[in-house]
């Protein structure tokens, strides 16, 4: 069985689809109808064919990688990250399927219960994810958790995570592709991941809780 087809015009719909549809059936598909460079009304597009109950499908014709990547972010679900097919060369194709690997990766890790997704648990499922995307020997990485924070300097984060039975991690990593160590840094980049979060909204007093 054939695929869908989807493809992407600058065309105005038919009239008789209604006053500016974004999708329009065509003989073997759909056509969305938007500019390459409108990725908002491209991923509006997307959830529209994905509420249709389609679950896969072809882009066809001319795709930005762009573009392909925003429908792709609009047709996937916390239970459906596959079912799009690409368009375009080996070369392209390779570089959104990568994309696609960690952008599933992260809705995952967003969706995990809290009792399997603690934060060593999570260090590791990065690491995991890293070794199977970087080239080997690119990068290096160090798991610092539980009083080895302290050691290292780190006392407000272990302070943090002592109200947990679940040890606080930190995850250090060096992606050097240069493969020489004394190849300057380009970019350090600083995040924080958490596994569990109340919030703070059942401690506070009624007459604090302010709503709009």
């Amino acid at each position: 069985m054939s695929l869908l087809q989807i493809s992407l015009t600058t065309t105005a719909a038919d009239s008789r689809f209604g006053k500016n549809p974004v999708v329009t059936p065509t003989a073997d598909g759909y056509q969305i109808h938007a500019a390459a460079d409108n990725l908002r009304q491209i991923q509006k597009a997307a959830r529209t064919l994905e509420g249709l109950g389609i679950a896969e499908l072809q882009l066809a014709g001319e795709w930005p990688v762009s573009a392909q990547f925003a429908f792709y972010q609009g047709f996937c679900t916390a239970k459906k990250q596959t079912g799009v097919h690409w368009q375009g060369d080996a070369a392209t194709i390779a570089t959104l399927s990568q994309w696609q690997q960690v952008y599933s990766w992260a809705k995952t890790q967003t969706n995990a219960a809290p009792e399997d997704l603690y934060p060593e648990q999570l260090c590791r499922e990065a690491v995991s994810l890293i070794s199977a995307v970087a080239p080997a020997g690119t990068f290096s990485h160090q798991v610092i958790w539980g009083d080895e924070l302290l050691k290292a300097g780190w006392v407000g984060v272990h302070a943090v995570g002592r109200g947990s039975d679940r040890a606080t991690a930190i995850l250090v990593l060096d992606y050097n592709p240069s493969g020489d160590a004394t190849t300057p840094v380009a970019a350090a980049l600083v995040g924080k991941g958490i596994t569990f979060d109340s919030g703070g909204y059942s401690i506070k007093a009624s007459c604090s809780i302010v709503t709009g």
